[in-house]
């Protein structure tokens, strides 16, 4: 962005910055798209709604309990409305944010309400990663968002770096979220790295090892170890991909409706680095990926 202005230097630690993001601008915040103002205000307008009719009913309950006197709901409910809303204003007014993509590591630095995210990781430090994207239905199975999580752990499980947030995909509010192409920046920088990683493995070992779920999953040349278990192009029936779920059914599996044998499932959630086993499986293992 040509017009962007970085009040936050990237850490040393990330090296040479490859991409980077920042809501601000010479003349202050970046001003929010039309359709994410509306949803905005409207949101503003619903929370400020609900707090007045809580607290005023408090205040005229305490006001009758504690000095015996009768407030009329019409000034009260009214008054309370309109100190929620600046309150929501105040706390929800634009805030610094910033991220970088560097070639050593990745960084965001957001300035919340009540304290300061500063996070950056070096690439050398992460394991792996693991992506999770979940539709939010509200009351009648109405979309309300996708939410997603991108979250980066060490050898011990322990998380170095997440980016979490609510994107809108589809609907009449549907618009282009810049926090998720921050995420997506830092996903493709990843896979790169664990592509050429996982290379090596393979061109050391003859296999690559990624986790999935509880399970280790390692692919070859035309071969798919799931723990010790060896599989091939040959013995497996159909690999399917679907509703966040990556199922791998052998040939004469029998699917049922409590109980399946030879299909084995995993939340894709739960699958380290997944571009990178797709990847794998369909480059090397020559295993056909379907949608399911």
């Amino acid at each position: 962005m040509p017009d962007a202005v970085y009040p936050i230097r990237p850490d040393p630690q990330i090296g040479d910055v490859i991409s980077a993001w920042s809501n601000q601008t010479a003349h202050g915040a970046r001003p929010l798209p039309a359709k994410q103002r509306a949803l905005a205000r409207i949101g503003l307008v619903l929370i400020a709604a609900l707090l007045a009719f809580l607290g005023g009913m408090a205040v005229m309950a305490g006001a009758n309990t504690l000095l015996d006197v009768r407030l009329d709901p019409t000034i009260v409910y009214p008054a309370a409305g309109v100190v929620s809303l600046v309150a929501l204003v105040l706390v929800s007014r634009p805030r610094p944010c910033v991220s970088y993509v560097g070639k050593d590591g990745v960084q965001e630095n957001v300035a919340l309400p009540l304290r300061k995210k500063d996070a950056v990781m070096r690439w050398a430090d992460a394991e792996a990663l693991f992506v999770r994207e979940r539709e939010e239905s509200g009351s009648g199975g109405a979309y309300q968002g996708t939410s997603y999580a991108v979250t980066f752990r060490d050898r011990e499980g322990r998380v170095l770096f997440d980016i979490t947030g609510l994107r809108h995909d589809r609907g009449m509010w549907a618009h282009e979220s810049e926090h998720w192409d921050f995420a997506k920046a830092v996903i493709e920088r990843w896979s790169a790295m664990r592509w050429e990683r996982a290379e090596r493995e393979k061109r050391d070992t003859g296999l690559a090892t990624f986790r999935a779920g509880d399970k280790r999953l390692r692919v070859g040349e035309q071969r798919l170890l799931l723990d010790d278990e060896e599989l091939t192009p040959a013995s497996v029936a159909r690999i399917t991909l679907g509703d966040g779920v990556l199922s791998i059914h052998r040939k004469g599996a029998v699917e049922g409706i409590f109980r399946s044998k030879g299909i084995d499932r995993f939340q894709v959630a739960d699958v380290a680095d997944f571009d990178v086993v797709l990847r794998a499986l369909e480059r090397w293992g020559r295993f056909s990926i379907s949608a399911g």
